[in-house]
This record gives C-alpha cells, sequence and structure tokens, in this order.
C-alpha cells in the first residue's frame, strides 16, 4: 500500500510512491530479542542501536488472543501517519518526528529496513506486543524512502515484485 502511494496522512494528502523500498523479511533473532523484551514487561524505551523497536500494551479484554493483540498493534502503529503532524512530501525524518507517535509508523516503512521480528506476552491485565526492526532506520535529516516510480531504484541484489510493488531479494 505504501509503496504504491495509497497510505492518507492526517491532511488527507497521500503519501508519495516508493522507489526503493524492500519487503521486510521476517528474523527469528528479532524475534528472540522481542520476545526477551515483551516478557520482561517493561515499557523502558529501547536503547539497542542494532535494531529500532515498536511497543504497544492492550487490555485483554480489547483482543481475543495473542495473534489478535499483535494485529492490533500493528494498525496502531501504522495508523499513526494519519494522526500524527504530517510527513512532507520530501518523506524525510525530521527531528520533530524523534519524539513523535508517527516514529512507530517511520520503523515500519524505512526503505533500508530489510528484518523485522516479534512477539507477544500476556502481562496481567495486558497483551504486550514488541517488533524489533533491522538495520534501524529513523535517522534524523534522512529520507524514510526514496519517493518515486515504485521498483525504479531497487537496491543491489534485489528484483521488484510488481504486484507488491516492492524490491524483494
Amino acid at each position: 500500500m505504501l509503496a504504491s502511494g495509497q497510505v492518507t496522512k492526517r491532511n488527507g494528502n497521500y503519501m508519495p510512491q516508493a522507489a526503493n523500498m524492500v519487503k521486510l523479511k521476517y528474523d527469528c533473532t528479532l524475534e528472540i530479542s522481542a520476545r526477551d523484551k515483551a516478557a520482561s514487561c517493561s515499557t523502558a524505551e529501547n536503547t539497542n542501536r542494532a535494531y529500532q523497536e515498536n511497543a504497544h500494551i492492550l487490555l485483554k479484554s480489547n483482543a481475543v488472543d495473542r495473534p489478535d493483540a499483535m494485529r492490533q498493534s500493528v494498525i496502531a502503529w501504522w495508523k499513526q501517519v494519519r494522526l500524527d503532524e504530517p510527513i512532507g512530501a520530501a518523506v524525510t525524518f525530521r527531528a520533530r518526528h524523534a519524539n513523535m507517535a508517527v516514529r512507530s509508523f517511520t520503523r515500519m516503512a524505512w526503505a533500508s529496513t530489510t528484518n523485522m521480528g516479534c512477539a507477544v506476552k500476556s502481562c496481567g491485565d495486558y497483551w504486550y506486543s514488541v517488533c524489533h526492526y533491522s538495520p534501524a532506520g529513523n535517522v534524523i535529516g534522512s529520507q524514510i524512502y526514496l519517493p518515486g516510480t515504485p521498483c525504479s531504484a531497487c537496491p543491489a541484489n534485489t528484483r521488484c515484485d510488481y504486484g507488491l510493488s516492492l524490491c524483494v531479494a
């Protein structure tokens, strides 16, 4: 959806198409680190620079089971682009974004982030969902992705999946 320009921002405009967006691969090592974080039931901010982290707490009464809790968490992270201050047409991650909720969206949308792993843990009355992304994105002053025709600037050693409008390894 994002790579093909079908995601709307808070102001109603669409995010530009992505020329270099890579399809995320599931990474079991990142899943283990996400599982360890979720098992701690700690909402402390991630300090590991090797990956970035999205975390979400959801009342158990609002989710049927673990998969539903994860689905709702991903939706909550993704929709921040529609709730927070709009990202400009240059699709640049600015200093002001670093402490805004939209950073959860940009962690998932960062073009050079290629791997992810997630986990959900029961923490009392809550589900605690955690996803780790690598290599880390959200670099202040850098583009989240290169605006342009989908797959027109795929990284080396990738090809285009035209159905998804994503570069794949």
